[in-house]
């Protein structure tokens, strides 16, 4: 379990902060913003294929990951990415309001799978 905080930590925000903070003079903050996100995606698609365990936490980041990256993709600037960020956060802040008002919470799901990797069993009850 450590080794894998030590990979998290370093996929997550070690890597992407020396892209942003080095790369940033050299491509422009737009296209270091884009690379950066690419270590913690091919990362996360590694862990889902070793794990070979199909979580709700593990296709959430995946699919928060891709739509992530098409926003960005598809910004024309580097400011408009921000603020599509901002307007996806609220969305992606919706889905867990949706998802506690049809009575399947979509946190207790994540929570599970945090248990699960604490080695508690995971069981529907």
């Amino acid at each position: 379990m450590k080794k894998h905080a030590g990979y998290d930590i370093l996929f997550y925000l070690v890597i992407p902060l020396i892209i942003w903070n080095y790369g940033r003079d050299l491509m422009g903050d737009y296209y270091a913003i884009l690379l950066s996100t690419f270590p913690g995606f091919l990362y996360t698609v590694y862990r889902f294929i070793e794990q070979r365990q199909i979580n709700i936490t593990g296709m959430f980041v995946i699919t928060t990951l891709l739509i992530s990256t098409m926003v960005d993709i598809l910004s024309p600037d580097a400011k408009a990415m921000l603020w599509n960020q901002v307007y996806l956060g609220y969305a992606f802040a919706g889905v867990f309001l949706f998802s506690m008002l049809i009575k399947k919470p979509l946190a207790l799901y994540l929570a599970v799978d945090f248990a699960y990797l604490q080695g508690y069993e995971r069981k529907i009850v």
